[in-house]
């Protein structure tokens, strides 16, 4: 047990703390998001969803998690899956080359965790850096009238970017920021 009644381990504590803090935070902006949700909708009319027609560059394995993960948010909000929805759920992924005078948000730990897939031997500048970009939308059945919508992007360094668990989390975290706006029915 940690004794604060010192001023000196106090200020210690707190600035360990701050630093943890900050250090989360820096880690949690490497995928950019943005989100387009449409004021006049009455989301509260539609109720269930199912994946429409849609195009990805992801390997199969990364689509399924990348479905799973967009289907849990959407299920957390309220929503459910049928096969008569209310709302097609479609997205579009692509890898584009990255301008090199883009920061790398790579975490040391992260490149550090990378790099010993090649024995450590090999420095992450050496792997061709592309940015992975993904346009998420909602629209509704019949007219197909886009009702919500939200995109990532986020700077990808391969191999390590393949790791599922990282991958499952990264999903998650960009879709709940994603569809933060989308109203729990």
């Amino acid at each position: 047990m940690i004794r604060l009644n010192n001023p000196r381990t106090a200020r210690t504590f707190l600035s360990l703390l701050l630093v943890g803090l900050v250090g989360a935070a820096c880690q949690s902006i490497s995928t950019q998001v943005q989100t387009d949700p449409h004021a006049s909708v009455d989301y509260s009319r539609y109720r269930t969803f199912e994946f429409g027609q849609s195009s990805t560059h992801l390997p199969s394995s990364m689509e399924q998690l990348f479905r799973e993960e967009l289907a849990a948010v959407l299920i957390g909000k309220g929503l459910t899956r049928s096969s008569q929805p209310d709302l097609w759920l479609t997205y579009n992924t692509k890898l584009e080359a990255a301008d090199r005078s883009e920061p790398e948000n790579v975490s040391e730990q992260d490149a550090a965790s990378r790099s010993k897939d090649f024995g450590g031997s090999i420095s992450m500048a050496s792997f061709p850096r592309q940015v992975g970009n993904a346009v998420i939308q909602l629209a509704t059945n019949g007219s197909l009238k886009v009702i919500y919508e939200g995109s990532m992007s986020r700077l990808v360094t391969p191999p390590g970017d393949m790791d599922p668990i990282r991958k499952r989390a990264e999903f998650r975290q960009a879709f709940d920021r994603i569809f933060q706006d989308y109203p729990v029915l």
